[in-house]
């Protein structure tokens, strides 16, 4: 009898809108964690091998170090046959769904990173930029798009306030994270199903983006003795102040976009510990080895972080600005009407550029954009 597993347990891309499980292939997710599973075990032994030889005992520095050897050895003979399985020689993932790109990703299984980035940012257009994933996926995507160069994408998810999302949730009056993306219906009531938690982990889990991309605090050895600093700033947020208790003592990062554009950057590092800090945005692109202490920074970003709207933003977009919609009306009023259709909307305003099927005046599209351009985001004071 074959072992059943969760897989990718209330995704949203399964056969039926309450399916329990999502369409990625279970098999596909049993087998990069349990390759993952295999590596971190393997990694384990060696540091326990480590310490055993540093204490001057060889034999069990001797069986520890079978079992680094075995477990590691076990996780890339598992991610051998995954990309012999599911991937095809080009590097795409044959498995064409949010979790098993965004697993792939995570897990640095593929033949070619920037195949799979450049896959997903397809799936998501194909999806009309909604979370499709389940438990399996969705808990740490946005972690993962920033990880891959995708930041402008996790944030987009975490401020989208239409279902599904977790501000759907705040603006029903969530004060917890449902175990549902949609656990409470729009009129308030509780969805009419038999398994469903108003107080669950899963998707609770997006916080990590907020604390080690937003903030950008993460691990740089064990017990957080050393720590990377690298926050990722959004003008939607503009401004983030956080601090993270670790084993090592209490880290401190802050941002805040100023109205001018400028950048303050506050970093906090607890005695007898150090940080790699990468200043975000940096025209001198400083990478700073820091140890205990309090610094700040201001600086003009070489980004313009109040800029709303480029080439590449969506039409969709268009919609939550007044002001950007109200000149859309006025200049182009059949793409202002496009812009609430939600397939039309996903698409950007380079992608209008090459549909020559539309009877758009090009001309006007270009001096649009270029007012468009010229709008920019108030920071609250």
């Amino acid at each position: 009898m074959s072992p059943q597993v969760f897989g990718d347990w209330l995704a949203l891309d399964g056969a039926t809108e309450t399916s329990f499980k999502g369409s990625t292939d279970d098999t596909y997710v049993a087998s990069v964690y349990y390759c993952a599973s295999s590596h971190i075990a393997g990694k384990a032994a060696g540091i326990l091998r480590d310490r055993a030889a540093a204490q001057g005992d060889r034999e069990e520095a001797g069986r520890y170090a079978e079992d680094c050897a075995s477990f590691l050895a076990l996780s890339a003979e598992i991610k051998d046959a995954i990309l012999e399985e599911y991937f095809t020689p080009s590097g795409r993932l044959a498995v064409d769904t949010q979790t098993a790109l965004i697993l792939a990703l995570q897990f640095g299984i593929f033949r070619d990173r920037e195949t799979v980035v450049q896959q997903l940012k397809t799936r998501f257009r194909k999806d009309l930029y909604r979370i499709r994933g389940g438990f399996a996926g969705a808990p740490q995507m946005c972690s993962v798009l920033a990880d891959n160069g995708m930041a402008d994408y996790a944030y987009d998810f975490l401020f989208g306030e239409s279902f599904p999302g977790w501000l759907y949730e705040v603006n029903l009056g969530a004060t917890t994270i449902w175990e549902r993306w949609n656990s409470v219906l729009p009129d308030g009531t509780l969805a009419d199903n038999e398994m469903n938690s108003l107080n669950h982990y899963a998707y609770g889990s997006v916080a990590e983006f907020l604390y080690a991309y937003a903030a950008g605090i993460r691990p740089a050895a064990p017990g957080f003795r050393r720590a990377v600093i690298a926050p990722v700033p959004d003008s939607r947020l503009g401004y983030l102040s956080c601090r993270y208790d670790s084993a090592a003592g209490t880290y401190g990062s802050s941002w805040r976009i100023e109205a001018d554009g400028s950048l303050q950057v506050m970093i906090r590092i607890p005695f007898g510990a150090s940080a790699k800090v990468i200043l975000p945005y940096d025209p001198e692109h400083r990478v700073l080895q820091l140890n205990a202490g309090e610094y700040r920074y201001s600086y003009q970003p070489d980004r313009d972080l109040l800029q709303i709207f480029t080439w590449d933003t969506r039409l969709g977009m268009v919609t939550s600005c007044p002001v950007a919609l109200e000149l859309l009306t006025k200049r182009m009023p059949m793409l202002a009407g496009m812009s609430h259709d939600p397939e039309m909307g996903a698409n950007s305003f380079r992608d209008l550029l090459r549909m020559d099927y539309l009877p758009l005046n090009y001309d006007t599209l270009k001096e649009t954009v270029e007012e468009l351009q010229k709008i920019r985001r108030k920071i609250p004071v």
